[in-house]
Formats: structure tokens, sequence, C-alpha cells
């Protein structure tokens, strides 16, 4: 296996994103419930799809759960608990073992990120989250601008409200029955995550979207056939939907 450099590693994750992208029509897997529902959810996409295999292992086991594998169907991936002290060194041990990657452990200029917050993670109920390289300047604006406020919203005004656990127990489940049996209670990246892991910064609470922004729905449009108003749709969708928590907690402050 060729041995790969820092800018071949950045190039062939966003690469396979674009690809899983593309293939699906809608943004890439982030968190699940549990590894059940993570192999549900790959099952039914590798048979709905006609995709390549896909296997899930285990890459090693941490206090707060196990560390998954994910081989496929456009290139490896690790999932680890939001809790999970251990998850850049764990993400640099695949992408060594995997990748063919013998560079350092960390790359100037980029950071070790979960696809899906990892606080709101664990908040929401979500036991394992998907990890990826993301551009360091993007991702710590957005962890202020974007998944803050969010994270706060869901602790202090609406506790639990997405949680896999809560929904399914709506449906006539009871926790039992969720640590039993497999579930397809997932989560995909929403279009900010996906604008920070590709290096755009998050649309401002006062700037909106910007000419960046016009770029990245384009290339995204490009690259996978979505339209790219409708990305763009969904960028000030969301950063309206930000701005409307953080006035909720500005009321309750």
């Amino acid at each position: 296996m060729a041995k790969r450099t820092p800018g071949d590693l950045i190039e062939a994750e966003q690469e396979a994103l674009f690809a899983e992208e593309a293939a699906l029509k809608i943004l890439p897997l982030a968190a699940a419930f549990a590894e059940s529902s993570l192999r549900t959810w790959i099952t039914l996409m590798v048979r709905g799809m006609a995709l390549p295999a896909v296997t899930i292992s285990v890459f090693q086991l941490a206090a707060e759960g196990p560390v998954l594998l994910q081989r496929g169907p456009f290139h490896s991936s690790l999932w680890v608990p939001p809790t999970y002290g251990g998850y850049a060194s764990a993400y640099w041990n695949m992408v060594a073992a995997e990748a063919g990657y013998d560079g350092p452990k960390g790359v100037e200029g980029w950071d070790v990120d979960h696809y899906y917050a990892k606080a709101r993670a664990d908040v929401e109920g979500y036991g394992l989250v998907r990890l990826g390289l993301a551009k360091a300047s993007a991702n710590r604006s957005a962890g202020a601008a974007t998944e803050a406020p969010i994270k706060h919203f869901e602790e202090k005004i609406a506790p639990g409200r997405r949680s896999p656990r809560r929904l399914m127990e709506q449906d006539g489940y009871t926790p039992k029955d969720l640590a039993d049996s497999p579930n397809p209670h997932v989560r995909h990246m929403d279009e900010l995550m996906n604008c920070k892991v590709l290096g755009f910064k998050a649309p401002g609470k006062r700037t909106g979207l910007t000419d960046a922004h016009d770029a990245y729905a384009e290339e995204i449009s490009r690259r996978t056939g979505i339209p790219a108003e409708a990305i763009r749709r969904n960028l000030r969708e969301l950063r309206a939907r930000v701005t409307r928590m953080q006035a909720a907690l500005k009321a309750v402050a």
C-alpha cells in the first residue's frame, strides 16, 4: 500500500464524502443510537443502493464503549462514543492502519472532528458519532456560532426532544427493547456541519450567506447533482433556526 501524505488523506476523505452524498442524495451519516442502529442502516443502504460491501468491526475498546471501524462503501470511518476523550488518537491510529498514512498524528490547520457535535449527541442520547477531519478555522468558529447554541437550547429548553430513546419509547418500545433489539435510529450531518467539514465557515447571525457559501453550494451541486438552490435554502433555514434558539435562550437567561 502506498504511503499517504496529509494532503492525500484530506483529499481522499473529502472525495469519499462527496461520493456518499452523491449516491444517497442525502448528507453523510453522522451519528447512531447504538451499534445495532448503525448496522441496520448500513444494511439498508447497501441493499437499497447496490453499493460496495460494508463491514463494521471493533477497532478498539474504551471505558466509554467500543470504538467501531466501518470499512466502505467509499472509505474507512471510525465511530466513537460521544464522551470518548481519546478520539483523536484513535482516528490517527485508524488512518495509519487502514489508509497507509505515515505522517504526523495531527495536520496543521485541520482538526479531528465529530460529524455530529459530540456534546449534542450526548444530550440527545446517541451512542456513536462518526469522526473525520475538518478545517480548524471553520471548526472552531462553528462551535461558538452554531453548535453551542443548539446544545444549550436542547439542555435548557427542549431536553431530549429528538432523543432516539424518547422517540422510540413514544412508539411503544421499552428501554430494554432499545438495548436488546436493532433499530434504525441514526442522524445525518446537517448542511452547517458539512459546510464546516469542507472548510467553509458557517453563515453568521449578522452576515448570513456570503459569496463563499454560494461557492460551497455550487461545488456540492456539481459533485452530487443536488440543486445548488436547495443547498442554499438548507443553509438559510438552519441559520434561522439557530437564531431562533439563541433568542429563546436569551429570553430565559
